[in-house]
């Protein structure tokens, strides 16, 4: 079987919070706090991301291994 047996787990785009500099500069001079935040949130979610993708990568990866592993390939004759 091999890679047929590799189901297609597709993420979704990795969001992005897409702020101009005026709009950082604003929300930091309303909340310096805030804007830290902010940063924490987004450094978070990037790990997030980062941690769902190795998880994905590592489940095809196991299933590569057990649909595709040299003991299939010696019992056929």
């Amino acid at each position: 079987m091999g890679e047929q047996a590799v189901p297609n787990l597709p993420l979704d785009e990795r969001p992005v919070l897409d702020l101009t500099d005026p709009e950082i500069t604003a929300i930091f001079k309303a909340s310096p706090t805030g804007t830290a935040k902010i940063l924490k949130n987004q450094t978070r979610w990037a790990g997030y991301a980062d941690i769902a993708e190795a998880a994905v990568e590592g489940y095809k990866g196991y299933l590569r291994g057990i649909f595709g592993s040299d003991k299939a390939k010696k019992k056929a004759p």
